[in-house]
């Protein structure tokens, strides 16, 4: 593979070598904030006014293929329908960008995006489990009408934000968070940057794997765009958000069972706790990306065999699949004699990387709640 010239960081491109480290403490730069953003990407979407609500209310077990083209809604389809397959799609159109700078953004992008898939697919499980432990009487008055998944997913977040960024997820003023997607967000915006064009890529690997008319390709842009407008006043605490913000400041924090759980202050013997379930995300993120590169780097070298790219083809798709990111799980079809459909969860098809906890996790381990 010829290396692409290296003139700044936003134009290197990794192929060899440990994973890029991104101080998740301080935004870094054009690089990680496309990163970022490609780990936003999936969810941009909701973000849409009209949409959020939805969203924080229960909206996710809407099936997206009972909307009608024009009522379609991506984050979903995004989540449920072919996950894997977009990615992919993606990641080949990447390498076959003549400009190394927009290859480096892509690829910044791809990555990104492939940890949304793994934190989800790795996450939610225990999202699910722990929101099942509990009632909405759980969750404070002033959150009720928000629902009990987004309560958790809310106090999941704080914790992450709190024990891996070193920052509050929310706070009066000057929320820092924009700047991690910044400036790739704002790039998206303007047409002819380096970011348009990743989104375009991305709109393309959305008509490549659905199938979409120009119509519908057109509306996801849009819908995207949209989307992030809101998602970068989300971000920093602005406008409509502020009044989220203001309700989780001043809500009662002591006694709260699901802020308790999470922060494990009563473990149960046995069982998995949040630390565990993040760690395993990260590994899984780390392996996913590295499927990735490989099968990337195969498709950029002249010199490669189509034996060889096809090899690295099908270990990414062995593990990237078309998981449902809501659930964890994916259909796996066998055809011996007779046509068998089971259900495959992330946690025993990468129980591997479970480390010490694997053999717990293939009998069946528990959650702590």
């Amino acid at each position: 593979m010829a290396t692409p010239p290296q003139t700044t960081p936003a134009s290197a491109v990794w192929h060899t070598g440990p994973l890029p480290k991104i101080d998740m403490r301080f935004p870094g730069s054009d690089i990680s904030a496309m990163a970022f953003l490609g780990a936003m990407a999936p969810d941009v979407t909701t973000f849409q006014r009209r949409l959020f609500h939805q969203k924080i209310s229960g909206g996710r077990q809407h099936n997206p293929q009972t909307a009608t083209e024009h009522e379609k809604q991506w984050a979903p389809l995004l989540h449920c329908n072919r996950s894997g397959d977009v990615l992919l799609a993606f990641l080949e159109l990447t390498a076959n960008i003549p400009s190394p700078a927009l290859r480096s953004q892509a690829l910044a992008f791809a990555l990104g995006y492939l940890s949304h898939i793994a934190a989800d697919i790795a996450l939610n499980p225990y999202i699910n489990t722990l929101a099942g432990a509990y009632t909405i009487n759980d969750v404070p008055g002033i959150f009720t009408p928000l629902g009990l998944h987004f309560y958790v997913e809310l106090c999941l977040d704080e914790y992450l934000a709190g024990t891996y960024f070193r920052r509050p997820l929310y706070r009066w003023l000057q929320q820092p968070w924009r700047e991690y997607i910044e400036p790739a967000a704002a790039g998206c915006l303007m047409p002819r940057t380096l970011s348009a064009q990743v989104l375009d890529l991305l709109s393309d690997a959305l008509e490549v794997t659905y199938g979409l008319t120009q119509e519908l390709r057109y509306h996801y842009k849009q819908s995207f765009l949209a989307g992030l407008r809101s998602l970068r006043r989300y971000l920093a605490g602005q406008g409509i958000f502020q009044v989220l913000t203001f309700n989780v400041l001043t809500r009662k924090r002591e006694n709260d069972p699901i802020i308790a759980s999470i922060a494990g202050e009563h473990p149960e013997p046995g069982s998995l706790n949040v630390e565990q379930v993040i760690a395993y995300a990260i590994r899984l993120s780390e392996h996913l990306c590295r499927r990735a590169i490989g099968y990337y780097v195969a498709l950029r070298n002249t010199s490669a065999t189509a034996s060889e790219r096809n090899q690295q083809r099908t270990a990414l798709c062995e593990d990237l699949r078309n998981w449902n990111l809501r659930t964890g799980y994916t259909v796996e079809v066998s055809f011996d004699q007779e046509i068998t459909l089971r259900l495959l969860h992330n946690w025993i098809h990468f129980a591997r990387l479970w480390e010490d906890e694997m053999a717990s996790v293939g009998q069946g381990f528990g959650l702590n709640h």
